[in-house]
């Protein structure tokens, strides 16, 4: 039995695990899902290209219609790698991904930035600034309030609006005593 198994692994193709990302583009707010309107696109894209201008931090947005199940962290990490977001001495970069048929999102943060951005707050941007937002059908909405929330994270002025933690969800920090 294991030999048929070893047999069965081997004779299947390794491509078939691969996933095809999109050609990199020249701009930061890419809608493969048709999600958003082209005024939408442009209002994110304006605000995107306005603040890598000031600061040197690259923000992008993929919306894609499908993953076809790939996971999508690790979808996000790889198209970050092979997009190059983000300066590549400092790799300063944000990516914004949405996945519309699994209905997912994540943020990916490259090194430079993952000391101001980290998981944790990019869960809370994600909890209270995008899903209120995309629940009632707001994409751009949501895309243009955590675009907005990572520019506040990067110039050390967001906070959020606690909504996690007050609706139950996410317990407070020091809420965990241990007795010895």
């Amino acid at each position: 039995m294991k030999n048929l198994l070893f047999i069965l692994m081997l004779a299947i193709p390794f491509g078939t695990f691969s996933q095809e990302f999109p050609d990199k583009s020249n701009r930061l707010v890419n809608d493969y899902s048709n999600t958003l309107s082209a005024s939408e696109l442009n209002v994110l894209e304006d605000l995107l290209v306005k603040y890598e201008r000031e600061s040197s931090v690259q923000i992008a947005i993929v919306v894609m219609k499908t993953l076809e199940g790939y996971p999508i962290d690790d979808y996000a990490f790889q198209l970050g790698e092979k997009w190059g977001i983000g300066s590549g001495e400092t790799d300063n970069g944000a990516l914004i991904i949405v996945s519309m048929e699994e209905r997912k999102m994540w943020i990916a943060t490259g090194y430079g930035l993952e000391a101001t951005l980290t998981d944790a707050m990019s869960k809370r941007i994600i909890e209270n600034e995008m899903k209120p937002r995309f629940r009632s059908n707001d994409y751009a909405g949501g895309l243009a309030a955590a675009s907005n929330a990572i520019i506040q994270v990067t110039r050390g002025e967001y906070q959020g609006n606690g909504a996690g933690a007050a609706e139950g969800k996410n317990p407070p920090l020091g809420s965990f005593v241990f007795i010895l």
